[in-house]
C-alpha cells in the first residue's frame, strides 16, 4: 500500500528528526547540551554513606554533584555510586557534592581541555570529599 503523495513530506521529515535526536544520543538530562567536558565519577562508599544519612531522614539521603558555575548541570549519584555530568565548560569548574542541602564537599578542576572525558573516583564521608 502506497501512502498518500501529501503524506510523504511529513514522514521525511518525522525521520529527519528522529535521525537527528538519534545522533545526539537523545537527549542530555544531566547538562546544557551534548557538547563539552564529560565527567564520570564513581563515589566509593556511597551506599554506606546513604544508609548512614537514611536513618538520620531519609529524605537527605540523596547524594547530588552540581556544577558550581552553573547549578543547572547536576545529578544524583546512583545506588552502585556512579555519576555523568555533560556539558561541563573548558578551562575549569568546580563539582559541589551534597545531599539534603548540605554541602559536603567541592573538587575544583583547572586546565581543563574542550570536550575532555574526566574518570574520577571520591569518598565522601561526613568531613568532606576527597578525590581517590
Amino acid at each position: 500500500m502506497r501512502a498518500p503523495s501529501r503524506l510523504l513530506p511529513v514522514i521525511v521529515l518525522m525521520a529527519a528528526a528522529l535521525f537527528g535526536l538519534a545522533a545526539c544520543g537523545g537527549g542530555n538530562p544531566t547538562g546544557s547540551d551534548g557538547s563539552g567536558v564529560v565527567v564520570r565519577g564513581t563515589v566509593s562508599g556511597a551506599l554506606a554513606f546513604q544508609a548512614g544519612l537514611a536513618g538520620a531522614h531519609a529524605a537527605a539521603a540523596a547524594l547530588t554533584v552540581t556544577v558550581a558555575e552553573n547549578p543547572a548541570i547536576s545529578t544524583t549519584v546512583g545506588a552502585d555510586g556512579s555519576f555523568t555530568l555533560r556539558g561541563l565548560p573548558e578551562g575549569g569548574f568546580t563539582l559541589i557534592f551534597s545531599s539534603g542541602g548540605t554541602e559536603l564537599g567541592r573538587l575544583s578542576f583547572s586546565e581543563v581541555k574542550p570536550n575532555q572525558e574526566i574518570t574520577l573516583t571520591v569518598q565522601v564521608s561526613g568531613s568532606g570529599v576527597v578525590l581517590l
